[in-house]
């Protein structure tokens, strides 16, 4: 052995990735697969998925990095998986899917059927949390499938987060760690395990116990690949799959936020903010924070629920001039408009955006809104104005969690 390899993947919203990773943690190879389709709508406001779209393209990116670095797989010492947050598989007695893949952008809602205790309903109106409990129950997709689709409940034995089916289809076992269990989803954040019958907030987005899976510490060994996923993916068979966590806590670990005075923005589909801190605390009130890679910790995290997915609304909306020209130049259109954008001045001569395209638990009554627009504006300041409108309300959300944990960022 040169060198003991991890070989990792990362499946994200537009495309799989499959890398090479070397012991000092540098990249010797990585294969990217872009998705034609991310998602598709049987409705307005849906997102779905093939149940095998995210297993084949992982395996295609696979099969790729691998016939071309075959001289290295004896030094792959290891697997590892991170995958897309709240993105849901529903499975039957068999782990054989009972229906598609419901993603983490669908936007549909169940109806609020009073499924709550009355004494909870009362908790809920004394803490300030009487809607944004219901919008909570009403935005689960695990309440949907149970009120749309009785027959699909009753056929699922195991409801399980993407991740999880992912391990599975890997090694046979399905099981995943905490860090990996994001979601509307009735887990316990602060104790790493499933809620209790009787907690207090598993009426919003109940699962009974016995359709819920195995979990394990991030950094064990959930099992060795099958002969089957060897076949299919190129990965030698019987290497070890090591648990992690889900995309965004895999990549605020990446960007070396492992102690209290740093935090990790990632400008994703979804924009976010995260902490490290081994002392649990609410990134905001009533909301937990996650569990961190690191077993020992959490991450806080605020998010900007439509981030940088605004640019592509933008271009897709208001951009198809620029993105004729840049197609013409062989650039992309992100490129020439940021181009543009750049010589627009900081602040944009007094436009301001909020950037609440989609409103959250804590805010469900804001909506996006662009203030200060006048007659000199053009759609240049508009596109800087959701780059800043963004990026200023992931400070806001930074000041707001140094507050309740009592810490101090230093590096960004």
């Amino acid at each position: 052995m040169d060198r003991p390899l991890i070989l990792t993947y990362d499946i994200g919203t537009q495309s799989s990735r499959a890398i090479l990773v070397d012991k000092q943690g540098n990249i010797v190879d990585k294969v990217q697969k872009k998705y034609k389709e991310p998602y598709f709508r049987q409705h307005p406001g849906w997102a779905e998925q093939k149940t095998d779209f995210y297993f084949e393209n992982m395996c295609a990116a696979s099969k790729e990095l691998l016939a071309r670095n075959q001289d290295k797989v004896g030094d792959i010492i290891a697997c590892a998986i991170t995958v897309i947050r709240d993105t849901l598989v529903f499975l039957d007695e068999n782990n054989e899917p009972t229906r598609d893949i419901i993603h983490w952008l669908d936007a549909r809602k169940c109806e609020f059927d009073d499924p709550f205790p009355w004494w909870k309903k009362i908790a809920f109106e004394v803490i300030g949390m009487g809607k944004g409990t219901k919008i909570g129950y009403r935005t689960s997709k695990v309440n949907w499938v149970r009120q749309q689709q009785p027959e699909i409940w009753d056929k699922s034995k195991k409801i399980v987060m993407l991740p999880a089916y992912m391990n599975y289809r890997l090694t046979g076992r399905l099981a995943d760690s905490p860090a990996n269990t994001i979601g509307h989803f009735p887990m316990d954040y602060k104790k790493k395990t499933w809620m209790k019958e009787n907690d207090l907030t598993r009426c919003m987005y109940d699962v009974p116990q016995e359709k819920l899976y195995e979990l394990v510490s991030s950094g064990e060994v959930i099992g060795t690949v099958t002969k089957e996923a060897s076949e299919l993916s190129g990965i030698p068979e019987g290497l070890p799959l090591i648990a992690t966590g889900a995309d965004k806590a895999c990549e605020t670990l990446g960007l070396s936020v492992s102690s209290p005075e740093k935090a990790a923005i990632s400008f994703g589909t979804s924009s976010t903010i995260e902490m490290y801190t081994e002392e649990y605390f609410e990134p905001q009130q009533f909301l937990p924070a996650y569990p961190s890679v690191i077993n020992k910790a959490w991450n806080p995290e605020i998010q900007v629920f439509r981030g940088f997915w605004m640019l592509s609304w933008f271009i897709q909306e208001f951009g198809v001039k620029d993105k004729e020209e840049a197609d013409a130049m062989g650039i992309s259109a992100e490129e020439l408009i940021n181009q543009r954008a750049e010589k627009v001045p900081a602040g944009c001569n007094g436009l301001l955006l909020q950037p609440y395209w989609t409103p959250d638990i804590l805010k469900p009554d804001s909506y996006g809104a662009m203030i200060g627009l006048s007659d000199y504006h053009t759609r240049y300041h508009i596109y800087r104005a959701i780059i800043e409108g963004i990026c200023l309300e992931l400070y806001l959300s930074m000041k707001i969690m140094e507050k309740r944990g009592n810490k101090q960022i230093k590096e960004l």
